[in-house]
């Protein structure tokens, strides 16, 4: 019987195989690029990574600077409005 229901809907190891799979192969496709920069345009490609990563964490300190800061200004805040 479970067969059956696994032949109809899947397993979730395959579902699972299925969502990963496109992100398998732009990662690939990715690699496949960056081998063929020179190590100047890797490290220029790396410099840039890293700003964006760092623009992303800026924005995420500012959120939770903001929010210990409400949570420090109201102590009479309830554990879900925090």
């Amino acid at each position: 019987m479970l067969k059956l229901i696994a032949k109809l809907f899947g397993t979730k190891s395959d579902k699972d195989i299925k969502r990963v799979m496109p992100l398998v192969e732009q990662t690939k496709q990715e690699g496949e690029r960056l081998q063929s920069l020179s190590h100047d345009a890797l490290r220029a490609e790396t410099e840039t990574i890293r700003n964006v990563i760092d623009d992303g964490l800026k924005n995420i300190d500012e959120q939770l600077a903001a929010l210990h800061t409400r949570i420090a200004d109201n102590p009479s805040l309830e554990l879900d409005e925090k």
